[in-house]
């Protein structure tokens, strides 16, 4: 018997009281999503390496999303290390939307050359601190 795997990959609602803004002031900025992936990649990757009855199938029936989409989050892995511990170490942004999206890290985790991975992975970097410099 496979052990139980939770996670959810589904966006939540916003309760009533977080869409007046009554605790917007309360809360901290959440984690950049990029930054939550890699370390569900980084955990599943560990779970299906030490559980032998474990599969991506059974992940993703578990977790309630496709074979492709477990994929996608495991290829996050063919990035350079140092790029892993980057994403990991992101700090969230205050305001605005992140640069650095998931889509922009997938296109980059395509790359099989980690130096060519790492190049534009600086130009992603400098564009999030530009973004941070310009809020106010």
């Amino acid at each position: 018997m496979p052990p139980e795997i939770c996670y959810r990959f589904e966006q939540r609602r916003q309760t009533h009281k977080q869409m007046n803004g009554a605790s917007a002031a309360k809360t901290r900025a959440a984690l950049p999503r990029i930054t939550r992936l890699m370390a569900l990649a980084i955990d599943l990757d560990s779970r299906l390496r030490n559980c032998d009855d474990l599969d991506c199938r059974t992940v993703a029936d578990v977790g309630c999303v496709s074979r492709p989409r477990i994929t996608q989050v495991l290829n996050l892995l063919q990035l350079a290390p140092e790029i892993q511990e980057c994403l990991l170490m992101l700090p969230p942004l205050a305001r605005g939307r992140e640069p650095i999206t998931e889509k922009s890290v997938r296109q980059l985790s395509a790359e099989y050359d980690w130096e060519r991975q790492r190049e534009r992975f600086e130009q992603l970097s400098r564009s999030r601190i530009e973004a941070k410099r310009s809020t106010p």
